[in-house]
Order: structure tokens, then C-alpha cells, then sequence
């Protein structure tokens, strides 16, 4: 029998987006979107060995590119109607402008990552024309209970649940207690 979801589950602000992209050197956000129903994610990262830690899973696309480049990557496979949401979580102030030129219309930028300069994050020059919503996510913020024991207690779930791998992203394990232990 399979076990009820917490009661704050049911509560959570997550919204199933049919196409979104991610900005990012760390692929939990691409995890999240695949679990949460995306039809189509696209892992923008100039680095590719980077996205070589991506999920190798039916929708996502890896885009080892600059934004620029993803963007008309993003324009062809879309058909010119672009995405409905863009994450991003590298904390760099160039790429808040690159993220807004991604999304349609009344799409959304999502900003996980918090830039140390934020003089230098300027807006993309469609940001009012298209109504586009920018979203500061900043970890000490409650939203209707979604608080961090509220992640930490999904993200268990879905580990315990066989549903987050998180094999990728383990680089290694250290023995830590190899030496035999000795009387002082």
C-alpha cells in the first residue's frame, strides 16, 4: 500500500510546465522538472562536461551552448513559440537578461540562484512587452508551509520512492576510518 503524501505535499507551489530550461552547473533542478512532469527540458551549460550528470532520460536535451546559441537552438525546436518557464540557478548577473529572451509571452523566469553583485543583473529588453514574470526564490522565505523541512521531507520521499537518482552526482566516497585504531 503505498504511503500518503504529507500533508504539506499537497501544498506544494510546484506547477507542471510543458517546456522549460535551466541555467546551471547543478542538474537538482532538472531532476525536480523531469519529476514534476515536464514534457520538455532543455539543460543550458557551456560546460559539457557538466551536463554530462544530467539524467539520461526521454525530454531532456542537453545544450552544451551559450545563451545565445540556446536560444536559437530553443526558437527551432519550439517552433518560435519558446518556454514557459526558465530556471535560473547559476547566480551569474548576465544571465537574468539571457533567461527572459527564452520564455513567451507571460512566461516566467525563475531565479534559484542568487547573484553576489546584483548591480550588475540587468532585465531583458522584453521583460514589459511580453509581461514576462521574474521570481526571486530566496531559501528563508515561507510559502503556504512550503518550508525547508517541507523540501527536505519531499526530497526523502522521492529518494526513498527509488525516484531521485542521485548516483550521478556522487564524485566519490572517502573510507574515512582505514586506519586500524590504536590505544592512546
Amino acid at each position: 500500500m503505498p504511503t500518503p503524501a504529507p500533508a504539506s505535499a499537497s501544498r506544494t507551489p510546484a506547477t507542471i510546465y510543458s517546456k522549460c530550461a535551466s541555467f546551471s552547473e547543478n542538474s537538482s533542478s532538472f531532476r525536480y522538472a523531469y519529476l514534476l512532469g515536464a514534457l520538455e527540458i532543455y539543460a543550458i551549460d557551456p560546460a559539457e562536461s557538466r551536463l554530462d550528470l544530467l539524467p539520461k532520460k526521454p525530454g531532456i536535451r542537453p545544450l552544451p551552448m551559450n545563451a545565445e546559441a540556446a536560444r536559437e537552438a530553443i526558437r527551432a525546436a519550439t517552433g518560435g513559440k519558446m518556454l514557459d518557464v526558465v530556471f535560473d540557478v547559476t547566480g551569474h548577473p548576465s544571465v537574468l537578461a539571457q533567461a527572459t529572451l527564452l520564455v513567451k509571452p507571460f512566461g516566467r523566469v525563475v531565479l534559484l540562484g542568487d547573484t553576489s553583485v546584483p548591480s550588475q543583473q540587468t532585465l531583458g529588453p522584453n521583460v514589459v512587452s511580453d509581461s514576462v514574470s521574474i521570481l526571486g526564490i530566496h531559501a528563508l522565505k515561507n510559502y503556504r508551509e512550503w518550508d525547508h523541512p517541507a523540501m527536505s521531507e519531499l526530497f526523502l520521499r522521492y529518494l526513498i520512492q527509488g525516484r531521485m537518482d542521485i548516483a550521478p552526482l556522487i564524485a566519490g566516497i572517502r573510507r574515512w576510518m582505514r586506519r586500524k585504531r590504536t590505544a592512546w
